[in-house]
């Protein structure tokens, strides 16, 4: 089935309690979530939560749906044949949670959303299974992190951050191990941002494209790496100012594709080892 929360609007600290879709408990009082008075201090809105829930065959729609400060927690959670939408939502010092959760479907669509000082986090979490597709296309991060360390990208999921901007923002792959996902980085815009890539490990028939993206005085830090197979293509990339740190590489059996004038860029740090 399908539930929407289109252009709703999500407020208060976690530390708050917990808002779960079936109620939630205040003291020895128990109130509907469908209850719209939150007025006074009874009832302070928290996170939803929807932790260790089940997602098949339909979807939900957070469009346009506002996170001030708030949350929405999907620790491990598995979504199947399942629409999770987040399309032009707003994140402002909110936070989403998909720890250790489990994608076998088309799952994630955070096209054009826009996030400020809050952050998604994928930790642990793993992709994998025909049609896993993550959209973060034209999505706008300004100070915000997208954390997926280790995470696990199987083929033949897909990753799409077409058309992105970082501000000041991080996207976090510690750790994560890519078995031939596509990961599609493209006219990505990274402006005083740090791409961290640190402890990765790329094999199978892996295509990770930067191609016409663009990081300004920011680290793309990809130190202590494996490259065992697979194609990262750095080769359209633009870099302005910034540090690409390939130091004390693990594994160098296929490195990635550098721009021609490579050797120019004054930020660029190749392995001391191989």
């Amino acid at each position: 089935g399908w539930l929407d929360f289109q252009d709703c609007h999500f407020a208060g600290d976690s530390s708050n309690g917990v808002a779960h879709p079936v109620g939630r408990r205040l003291g020895e009082r128990r109130v509907n979530v469908r209850e719209r008075d939150y007025a006074g201090d009874q009832l302070t809105p928290g996170p939803l939560s929807f932790i260790g829930a089940r997602f098949n065959d339909g979807g939900f729609d957070f469009g346009g749906a506002c996170f001030n400060g708030g949350a929405v927690d999907f620790r491990g959670a598995r979504f199947g044949d399942f629409h999770a939408g987040f399309s032009d939502s707003n994140i402002s010092g909110g936070a989403l949670s998909f720890v250790e959760a489990q994608f076998t479907g088309d799952a994630l669509h955070f096209d054009r959303a826009r996030l400020s000082d809050g952050g998604i986090d994928f930790t642990e979490a793993r992709f994998y299974g025909e049609d896993s597709i993550c959209y973060f296309r034209n999505t706008k991060f300004a100070g915000a992190t997208v954390q997926f360390r280790e995470v696990k990208f199987a083929d033949p999921c897909y990753i799409d951050f077409t058309g992105a901007e970082f501000t000041n923002g991080t996207i976090d792959f510690t750790g994560a191990r890519f078995a031939g996902a596509q990961v599609n980085l493209s006219n990505t815009r990274f402006a005083g941002s740090l791409v961290v890539l640190r402890d990765t490990e790329y094999y199978g028939d892996l295509r990770m494209s930067f191609d016409d993206a663009e990081l300004s005085a920011g680290c793309l830090d990809f130190a202590n790496s494996s490259f065992f197979s697979g194609n990262v293509d750095l080769s359209g990339a633009h870099f302005v100012g910034s540090k690409l740190d390939f130091s004390e590489v693990a594994e160098w059996a296929k490195p990635p594709v550098f721009p021609d004038h490579h050797g120019d860029l004054p930020g660029l740090i190749l392995p001391t080892r191989t």
